[in-house]
């Protein structure tokens, strides 16, 4: 077990930083000297935390499940954010895996576990959501906070190739109904991907993100932070069909994020 919350990976050209206090996530990402990673604000808004047992906003912080309806901490009034594991506490797990137990806020027990692996050329991160006593709704993704600007350079753009594109609705909140994709700034769901995902500072760095999930938020409405975020299903998918987990039978995803010097 560590003494501290602050667990460190190096590798020869780039180091991270893992708050375990603070919702498990990755609180700093140095490639090089640049730090790649937003730093200050809101929890929801800097560092690489994981989202689960659901992701993005659930709707009026409310689902039905088994004829009943459960109420969700209301993180984002008065809708439900990113799930509960983002900010709780998470504890080392033994082979480079870190784990955060589900929380009273989630009427179902089980656990999420997280693989990070620092490479020379980038990250390699597991993810598994695991129901413990009953199966249970849920989906899992990430969510990377990626600073608009490093080091006085020009704004980092974002590309990304999907065909689908799901409506927000009135109340910001995804919807069920879906369009193609329209023109930025985006706070949207996109489905049916061409990986990579890529967000850029021009000349001088380039992160791909590919993953084995369906679906992919991306958010660039703020002048301080970006995000490409892999997700296991849509927004609000608590109401519009998440995935049952059973005991034994862990949701899993696989993600790589590749840093290079763009051409």
């Amino acid at each position: 077990m560590p003494t501290t919350d602050h667990l460190r990976l190096e590798s020869a050209t780039s180091r991270v930083e893992i708050d375990l206090g603070d919702g498990g996530r990755i609180r700093t990402w140095h490639i090089g000297d640049t730090q790649v990673l937003a730093t200050t604000g809101a929890a929801y808004a800097r560092g690489l935390f994981v989202m689960a047992p659901w992701v993005g906003r659930t709707r009026e912080a409310r689902f039905d499940v088994d004829g009943r309806t459960v109420e969700l901490p209301a993180t984002l009034a008065p809708h439900a954010l990113h799930g509960t594991v983002w900010s709780t506490r998470w504890e080392s797990d033994g082979d480079g895996w870190i784990r955060a137990d589900l929380t009273d806020e989630w009427p179902f027990a089980g656990f999420v576990r997280q693989q990070i692996v620092l490479s020379d050329t980038g990250l390699d991160l597991r993810l598994e959501l695991h129901a413990t006593d009953e199966p249970m709704p849920g989906d899992l993704g990430w969510h990377p906070c990626f600073r608009r600007r490093i080091e006085g350079g020009e704004p980092a753009e974002l590309s990304f190739a999907a065909t689908t594109m799901y409506v927000r609705e009135a109340d910001g909140v995804t919807g069920r109904r879906t369009t193609e994709p329209t023109p930025g700034p985006w706070d949207d769901c996109f489905t049916d991907l061409t990986d990579p995902a890529t967000v850029t500072w021009p000349g001088r760095l380039a992160i791909d993100v590919t993953s084995t999930l369906s679906h992919l938020v991306v958010f660039d409405e703020w002048p301080t932070m970006v995000a490409i975020e892999p997700q296991s299903g849509p927004p609000d998918s608590l109401n519009s069909g998440p995935h049952v987990i059973h005991p034994g039978q862990p949701l899993v995803a696989e993600s790589t994020w590749r840093w290079r010097v763009p051409e």
